[in-house]
């Protein structure tokens, strides 16, 4: 029973994150801009960093006007930004605002703290995502900002037209074969009986999660990048002890896919 507890927490925390975070784009290379900060701001209260959130926000509506007007030009007019609460408990300082149709946050990386692809960033910066929550159109930008670098893009997903797609049934099938190509042993873990513990829905994106002698998968869809990202763990306490976690990214069409990260602890 513990075992299973503390999957399904795991599951739990992941559904949390997944709608909107592990996520493949189809990113442009535009010029990187910048934005003034300054130490104090209207209302800012006892600040943690130089950066001013608002400050930065207006600096990323200018660079996507400026590097993508002819279709966000039209959407990001007369914006009246309104702050969005936030959870009272958190591991990072989040600031979130939303105004017509949008929504921006962006999450305090301190420097010196946050290991990013292998770096550790010594200045503050935020990690930002943009997303408009009333489509069609379907529209995500990710980037990051800092003082030295300015304005950064990550990723940028356009798309007007839902996209056609496979059950996520077929992605947990397709993604776990994928698994089993890296290590053949886990082939007699792998069971056909799964059962589906809860699905989540939201504008553009949906997550399910299954569950099956040992394993937990988590089949997340989003319609800003048009692909299927699959997180999977399997874990038991009997003689060999064995936990294999892994996840993986599905084209919505399900032919092309790739496992971004596996890890295989146990065994003989």
């Amino acid at each position: 029973m513990g075992t299973r507890n503390s999957n399904l927490l795991r599951v739990a925390i992941f559904l949390l994150i997944s709608l909107g975070t592990i996520l493949v784009f189809s990113g442009c290379q535009p010029q990187s801009g910048g934005v003034e900060t300054t130490t104090e701001s209207e209302g800012s209260g006892d600040r943690i960093t130089d950066l001013v959130p608002d400050e930065v926000r207006d600096g990323v509506i200018s660079y996507l006007l400026e590097n993508y007007n002819s279709e966000l030009g039209p959407h990001l007019q007369q914006l009246n930004w309104e702050p969005v609460p936030q959870p009272e408990t958190q591991t990072l300082a989040t600031y979130g605002y939303q105004s017509e149709g949008w929504k921006i946050t962006l999450t305090l990386l301190p420097a010196n703290l946050i290991e990013i692809d292998g770096n550790t960033p010594t200045e503050d910066s935020f990690d930002i995502s943009l997303s408009y929550i009333t489509p069609p159109p379907y529209i995500r930008w990710i980037g990051r900002y800092s003082a030295k670098q300015g304005i950064t893009e990550a990723n940028y997903a356009y798309r007007f037209d839902p996209q056609s797609k496979i059950s996520p049934d077929q992605v947990r099938t397709i993604a776990l074969n994928a698994v089993q190509a890296l290590q053949p042993d886990i082939v007699e873990l792998v069971v056909s009986d799964w059962e589906l513990i809860g699905t989540q829905e939201g504008l553009g994106e949906s997550v399910a999660s299954y569950t099956s002698a040992g394993w937990t998968v988590t089949v997340t869809w989003s319609e800003y990048s048009g692909n299927f990202v699959v997180y999977g763990l399997y874990e038991s306490i009997s003689d060999p002890y064995v936990e294999i976690e892994w996840d993986a990214t599905v084209a919505a069409n399900g032919e092309d896919f790739v496992v971004n990260h596996f890890m295989y602890f146990g065994g003989e």
